[in-house]
C-alpha cells in the first residue's frame, strides 16, 4: 500500500512537459513552379511544330496527286478519234473554200493563157489544191499516226526504270523540302497541261494548218501552226530524255541521301524551261517571221499607193 502510494506521488511530482510533434515542413514549390516554367517554355514548341505539321499534311496531300498528273501527261497517249466531230465541222469549214480555190486557178489559166509565168502559177495553184484535197480530208489519220509515234515512242522510253524519280516519299520530309518540291512541280504540270491542250487543239488546227501552208499569202500562218502542233508532240519524247539523264545523275551519286528528292525537283524545273524554251522557239521565232511578212505586204503597199 505504501509502494502504491509512493508511486502515485512520484508521477503526480513529475514536471516533466510531454514531448512536442515535429513542426511541418515547409512548402516546397520548387517542382511546381519549374513544371509551370517549363511548360510555358515548351508550348511555343509545341504550337509550331503543330503548325508545321498540319501545314506538311497539307503540303503532302497536295504534292501527291501533282506527281501524279506529271505521270499522266508526260505520256500524250490522246484517243484522237474520240474528238472525230470537231475535226469534221474544221473539215467542213474548209471544204467550203475548195470552190473558190479551183475558181482562182481557172481565173489564173484564162489570164495566163498567153503568159508562161501566169501559167507556171496557175499550175502550182492547182497543184496546191489537189494537195490540200487529199491531205486535208485524210489528216485525221495523218495526225493519229503521228500522236501514235510520239506516245510509242516516249512510251519506250518511260519503261526503262524512270517510274523511280517520281517516286518521292513525301512522309518523311520536312516542310522546306515540302515547299521546294511543291514550287518545282506546279510549273510543270502548268506546261505539261498546256502542252496537252495543244496536242487536243491539234486534232483542229492540223487541217487549218496544212490548209495555210499550201496557200502561199497564208503559208507563214501555216508554219506556225505545224510548229506549235510539231514542237507538242516532241516534247514529250524530250522531256523523258531530259528525266532519263537526271536519273543517271541521281544514279552515279546515290551515296548522297537527299540526292533522290534533289534529282527529282531539279528534273521538274529543268523540264519546265525545256517546255517554256521549245514553246518559245516554236511561237515566236515563227510569230516573227509573221510579223515580218506583214511588215513587208504593208511596205509594198504604201508604196503602191
Amino acid at each position: 500500500m505504501v509502494l502504491f502510494t509512493l508511486n502515485a506521488f512520484a508521477t503526480s511530482t513529475d514536471t516533466t512537459p510531454p514531448p512536442q510533434p515535429p513542426p511541418p515542413a515547409p512548402l516546397d514549390f520548387g517542382p511546381l513552379l519549374n513544371g509551370i516554367a517549363e511548360f510555358f517554355t515548351s508550348l511555343p514548341n509545341a504550337i509550331v511544330g503543330a503548325f508545321t505539321g498540319f501545314i506538311s499534311s497539307l503540303l503532302v496531300g497536295f504534292v501527291n496527286p501533282l506527281l501524279g498528273i506529271v505521270k499522266t501527261f508526260l505520256l500524250p497517249a490522246v484517243d484522237v478519234f474520240k474528238y472525230s466531230s470537231y475535226w469534221f465541222l474544221i473539215v467542213g469549214i474548209i471544204s467550203s473554200f475548195y470552190v473558190l480555190l479551183f475558181f482562182l486557178t481557172g481565173a489564173k489559166f484564162l489570164m495566163g493563157s498567153y503568159d508562161a509565168e501566169q501559167r507556171a502559177s496557175a499550175k502550182e495553184w492547182l497543184k496546191h489544191t489537189l494537195i490540200i484535197l487529199a491531205i486535208v480530208n485524210t489528216s485525221l489519220l495523218w495526225y493519229s499516226l503521228i500522236v501514235a509515234l510520239s506516245s510509242g515512242v516516249t512510251q519506250a522510253l518511260w519503261n526503262n526504270g524512270l517510274e523511280s524519280i517520281l517516286n518521292v516519299d513525301l512522309n518523311p520530309l520536312n516542310i522546306i523540302w515540302l515547299i521546294f518540291l511543291a514550287l518545282s512541280i506546279i510549273p510543270a504540270v502548268i506546261s505539261l497541261y498546256f502542252r496537252q491542250a495543244i496536242i487536243i487543239m491539234g486534232i483542229m488546227l492540223f487541217p487549218i494548218a496544212i490548209f495555210f501552208y499550201f496557200i502561199e499569202p497564208l503559208r507563214s500562218y501555216g508554219m506556225l501552226l505545224l510548229n506549235l502542233i510539231g514542237i507538242a508532240l516532241l516534247m514529250p519524247i524530250m522531256d523523258v530524255i531530259l528525266l532519263i539523264a537526271i536519273n543517271l545523275v541521281a544514279e552515279e551519286f546515290a551515296g548522297i541521301a537527299i540526292i533522290g528528292l534533289l534529282s527529282t525537283a531539279i528534273g521538274l524545273v529543268l523540264m519546265t524551261l525545256l517546255n517554256i524554251g521549245m514553246f518559245y522557239f516554236a511561237v515566236f521565232k515563227s510569230a516573227a517571221t509573221v510579223t515580218t511578212k506583214v511588215k513587208n505586204f504593208i511596205q509594198v503597199f504604201r508604196s503602191g499607193q
